[in-house]
């Protein structure tokens, strides 16, 4: 993806953030906010999605992020014979 790093998003609360670089490429970077240091590239826990959402959401009243992702499943038909 050559789409580098156009969000940034803090997950959680202000006391204790984590900092996030984002695309539409399934797979947010970590960096520290002092020293803009990459600390990990973060994959999705159901193995590789499609794609992501660079505009992650804040749940009102919240510091929960919400973001979407999809996957797409080849099916291959059956023929029958």
């Amino acid at each position: 993806m050559d789409n580098n790093n156009p969000g940034l998003w803090r997950m959680g609360s202000t006391e204790d953030p984590m900092y996030l670089a984002l695309t539409d490429y399934p797979y947010p970077q970590r960096f520290d906010i002092n020293t803009l240091d990459t600390m990990e590239l973060l994959s999705p826990a159901n193995g590789f999605g499609m794609t992501g959402c660079t505009h992650w959401q804040r749940e009102p009243g919240t510091d929960n992020s919400i973001n979407f992702s999809y996957k797409v499943r080849l099916i291959t038909p059956k023929i029958p014979t």
